[in-house]
């Protein structure tokens, strides 16, 4: 975590650069494990327009593997994302995500956790894999679609059932 501790109280007004590269060791830190695998490369600018007024650019671009929501093999997604904060020093709370308040005597700033959070945001919300054709998720479409096709002949055979249930059974 100390590789991502940034002295910010020794940078000269200007843009700053750093980069980061993220693996599953990084995100084991945080005992986060819905990513398999991860590789990605984080580009940090730091613009340090005051000395108490800092803005922070996180550009991420990598591949996280995860599992498919449907069938649950792991594959590889792309991740990127460009995210944003702004680090003033001064004595005020907030509750603007955007803005960062640290005591006026600080001089140091660790982003891991901001790292962890842009990381685990890049991530798809929908993982399947159904549109790359993959056998494992045809697969689980098939049986999806043949367990609904026996349960809709046994509903048939009842007499009590609501007539619009069997408009809804079109759509499957």
């Amino acid at each position: 975590m100390q590789d991502f501790t940034i002295n910010f109280g020794r940078m000269k007004l200007g843009k700053h650069e750093l980069t980061y590269d993220i693996d599953a060791s990084f995100l084991s830190l945080f005992d986060y494990d819905a990513i398999e695998q991860c590789s990605s490369k984080v580009n940090l600018l730091i613009d340090k327009a005051r000395a108490n007024l800092l803005t922070f650019y996180f550009n991420l671009e990598g591949t996280a593997a995860l599992a498919c929501d449907r069938c649950l093999d792991v594959l590889p997604y792309e991740v990127s994302g460009e995210y944003k904060f702004i680090l003033k020093l001064e004595h005020q709370e907030s509750t603007d995500d955007e803005i960062v308040y640290l005591a006026p005597d600080a001089y140091e700033i660790n982003v891991a956790a901001y790292i962890f959070d842009f990381q685990i945001l890049s991530l798809p919300f929908k993982k399947d894999c159904i549109r790359d054709n993959h056998p494992s998720c045809q697969e689980v479409d098939r049986i999806l679609l043949q367990g609904s096709s026996d349960t809709s002949e046994d509903i048939d055979d009842e007499d009590d059932v609501d007539p619009r249930w069997n408009d809804l059974k079109k759509l499957l």
